[in-house]
């Protein structure tokens, strides 16, 4: 049972449960929209990634498998998958609300890991995130973000705080 803030009412108990599927309905949906828009016309979709795996021929899909997956896509990929999960259980979950709020997260924290380091030619590693101009980048963020990111960053609050605020059993007073 979907239970509210301490001393919630049942409509606002139903307002919350509302916001949660939204929330996660967003971020599945951010699958389909682009991400970036790059200034060749070409945009990032998540779901393209889907149609390449899938539309790989046997010999490529399995040489893929038999390599190790990289943290950072195992992570993208289950912060599609813990949104769903919280959908299929009645969007009750706090402990799936708190998960698919916590995905996003978890990527940005692989990828920003001083693990993801790039080979250099002389046999020394350089993290790939030592040579963005970061300034620059935040300051041209919504020049290339598309609705796909805000969806899925947003979606992902939203069900974080949520998890933190509101589902789990009734507390007596």
């Amino acid at each position: 049972m979907f239970h509210g803030f301490h001393g919630q009412s049942a409509e606002g108990s139903a307002v919350l449960k509302v916001l949660g599927i939204c929330s996660a309905v967003a971020m599945v949906l951010s699958a389909f929209v682009p991400w970036f828009k790059t200034p060749f016309g070409q945009s990032f979709v998540p779901w393209d990634l889907v149609e390449l795996v899938y539309n790989m021929d046997s010999r490529s899909l399995t040489r893929m498998t038999n390599q190790s997956m990289p943290p950072a896509l195992i992570a993208f990929g289950a912060s599609f998958l813990a949104p769903i999960l919280f959908l299929l259980f009645g969007a009750t979950s706090r402990l799936l609300s708190g998960l698919a709020g916590l995905m996003p997260f978890v990527c940005i924290a692989i990828l920003l890991s001083p693990t993801n380091d790039l080979p250099q030619s002389s046999g020394a590693t350089m993290n790939i995130f030592d040579t963005i101009d970061w300034n620059s980048l935040s300051n041209r963020f919504f020049d290339f973000a598309g609705a796909g990111l805000t969806f899925w960053f947003g979606g992902a609050i939203s069900l974080l705080l949520l998890s933190v605020l509101s589902f789990g059993p009734k507390r007596s007073t």
